[in-house]
């Protein structure tokens, strides 16, 4: 079973007022499995397929997404646990190789580099390849290799439990966090999982959002 209501959602957000943000022109390895194929769709239109209370939801990241709930030390239990992204998940170049329609769906490539951010790297070249058979179109394969290459600079990561009152809160949902001892003030996150112990509390896995590269 499916929430229509988050894929109506989706569905208006990625129609754009009738300028599609996002467009599928390729196919599907049937010898992939379902979820396999669901998620290499997702990830070429920046969406999320989740499983929550028995359903399953789509959800589109965007820009200014709102925070749903606010943790702090009154509600989190015990310590947060912080990820600091290593040097080998960042990229300062991407590629992305597809279809192209414009030269009668033979292989291309486009590729998508920062100069600034290969000098934060120590002028190393920290590259990453993506083959993708669902894009036929020069503009959305630079969209998924800008948004891939940008993504990768924010990948700060925070694991934590907190009390039964955030049972509400589901992955794909932004939450804002603070705390002193960590310098957050209000931090939006990103909840990739959300998990119900056997003693009713909540563990989370979070990262960092950042409206800015959102497509």
């Amino acid at each position: 079973l499916g929430s229509g209501s988050s894929f109506e959602a989706a569905r208006n957000y990625f129609d754009n007022s009738g300028s599609p943000k996002f467009k599928v022109n390729g196919f599907v390895d049937t010898a992939n499995t379902l979820f396999d194929n669901v998620e290499d769709i997702t990830q070429i239109c920046n969406a999320m397929l989740i499983y929550d209370k028995g359903k399953y939801k789509l959800k589109h990241r965007a820009q200014s997404e709102a925070s749903i709930f606010q943790f702090n030390t009154d509600n989190i239990i015990g310590d947060l646990d912080i990820a600091l992204p290593s040097k080998q998940q960042k990229l300062n170049k991407c590629i992305v190789n597809y279809g192209n329609k414009d030269k009668g769906y033979n292989d291309d490539q486009v590729i998508v580099s920062d100069s600034a951010f290969q000098t934060q790297d120590g002028g190393t070249l920290l590259s990453g390849e993506i083959e993708t058979t669902l894009i036929s179109a020069g503009s959305q394969a630079s969209q998924l290799a800008t948004y891939t290459m940008n993504n990768s600079r924010f990948q700060l990561a925070v694991n934590f439990t907190a009390a039964h009152t955030a049972i509400d809160v589901t992955a794909g949902d932004i939450v804002d966090i603070t705390h002193v001892d960590l310098g957050f003030t209000n931090k939006k996150f990103r909840v990739n999982q959300a998990t119900l112990t056997e003693d009713n509390t909540i563990e989370f896995a979070c990262q960092e959002y950042e409206s800015s590269i959102q497509v």
